[in-house]
């Protein structure tokens, strides 16, 4: 008999993926929920019968079937409906992040680092000093967003990866062995 372990629970890499959904396989995901929002009650008894669901179904279940019946959450659904109401199919595009190409690291900005590291050897917390970053970093890095609070902590690791490592095991001061 094959032994179970942790790997063999596993889906194959390829099976995570999602489907990439273009625009129109969003609009005839949302077409039969529409149709259902405007139907009469005799309509919708009708639909609801189409989708599997009980006659007397109400919106929310019905939304949520249509959902599962093309593979995306529920909540995706609502975030769809007025998109389309407002756009119609080209509102279901795909919308352009705002952030796209704009880096929040500490990419050319020597003084950003140096900020960090003396705060951090000076005994502040990464969100005191993130804090401190986000004010100042207009004056060091202008029309480039700020670092994050991870972007501090992965900065101050990677400069100090054996003292962090070592900070992170260590019990806090006067805790009991």
């Amino acid at each position: 008999m094959k032994p179970r372990n942790a790997n063999s629970l596993q889906r194959p890499n390829d099976a995570r993926k999602r489907p990439k959904r273009t625009a129109q396989d969003r609009h005839r995901a949302i077409l039969l929920p529409l149709e259902f929002r405007s139907a009469n009650p005799e309509e919708r008894q009708a639909l609801n019968l189409q989708v599997g669901l009980h006659p007397s179904t109400n919106w929310d279940r019905f939304l949520a079937r249509c959902a599962r019946n093309v593979g995306v959450c529920s909540s995706t659904m609502y975030r769809w409906l007025p998109r389309f109401e407002k756009g119609g199919v080209s509102g279901l595009d795909k919308a352009v992040r705002k952030d796209k190409g704009k880096s929040r690291r500490f990419h050319n900005c020597a003084a950003g680092v140096a900020l960090v590291l003396l705060r951090h050897a000076e005994g502040c917390s990464i969100s005191e000093i993130t804090r401190e970053v986000v004010e100042v970093w207009p004056l060091l890095s202008p029309g480039t967003p700020a670092p994050s609070r991870v972007n501090v902590a992965f900065l101050i690791r990677s400069a100090f990866p054996v003292i962090a490592r070592a900070s992170a095991s260590a019990p806090p001061e006067g805790a009991q062995p």
